[in-house]
């Protein structure tokens, strides 16, 4: 008996060489794709990269520069509260205001000094138009905040006003807290516009009636004091030219920049502030 085996080879037809060819073309087509939607992708990504920084550094904005004419009105306010220490009619007001005007208040010149302040960094992350960078405002405000500090603390201790509760408290000129108040409200009529700024000054001036009303400063006080904070401002912002020579930011506004702010209190002593780094 004989047996045979046969083997066969089955050659595929045309439909099934058209479907692994379709198969094939789809995988690369796919492939071909998922690169260009990669690439596109990448290119979003460096768009937005190029749009912050420009945003950070201020490319297209102006320089803060240096003028004269915008000392007047703050070292006019420093000289007329100055004055108000010896000057008698000045005092004769100190003495009207003192004795007739008198509102408790609470602590809450206490928190409202702080207003503009917060209410400007709500619009910086809000989004509102600036007229400077981002890098300068936050290289003015924070050079603006060490001149009030070492200005107030300069002549509380050098002139040594007593206050109008107790004269053996000899610190009440300027007022610490307007300075503070009207700083950070120039800051944002800078960065923000007139407008933006006067709800700063309407706050500043709210906290500089609060201090006179609670008899814990005399007028030439909180007038010494607000041109402090103003004229505070104004340096941080004539400094930046110089700042940006020092930490070598380019007027091209190409170099990137890394910023670290960690805000801080001390309940001891009602104090606070932040440590800001700069990387360039």
């Amino acid at each position: 008996m004989m047996s045979s085996v046969g083997v066969f080879a089955q050659t595929p037809s045309g439909a099934d060489t058209l479907q692994v060819t379709l198969e094939q073309d789809s995988a690369y087509i796919a492939q071909q794709t998922a690169e260009i939607e990669r690439l596109l992708y990448m290119a979003e990504l460096e768009q937005q990269k190029a749009q912050l920084q420009k945003q950070i550094l201020g490319e297209g904005v102006p320089t803060p520069r240096f003028d004269i004419k915008q000392a007047i009105l703050p070292v006019a306010l420093v000289a007329v509260g100055t004055i108000g220490v010896w000057e008698h009619n000045i005092q004769k007001a100190n003495s009207y205001i003192y004795e007739n005007v008198h509102t408790d208040m609470g602590n809450a010149d206490s928190y409202l000094q702080f207003a503009p302040t917060v209410l400007n960094i709500g619009l910086t992350i809000g989004g509102v138009k600036s007229k400077y960078s981002k890098i300068d405002n936050l290289m003015a405000s924070v050079t603006s905040i060490a001149v009030m500090y070492a200005l107030t603390g300069a002549m509380k201790y050098t002139i040594r006003e007593p206050r109008p509760y107790d004269e053996t408290e000899r610190n009440s000129f300027p007022s610490g807290h307007v300075a503070r108040a009207f700083r950070a409200a120039e800051v944002m009529r800078i960065q923000h516009g007139n407008w933006w700024g006067l709800g700063g000054y309407a706050m500043a001036s709210l906290v500089a009636y609060s201090r006179m009303a609670k008899g814990k400063h005399w007028l030439n006080d909180v007038i010494g004091g607000a041109g402090i904070g103003i004229l505070s401002a104004r340096i941080g912002y004539w400094l930046v030219p110089l700042e940006r020579k020092l930490f070598r930011i380019p007027d091209n506004h190409t170099q990137p920049v890394a910023v670290a702010a960690i805000p801080f209190y001390d309940p001891i002593t009602h104090s606070a502030g932040a440590a800001v780094a700069l990387s360039f």
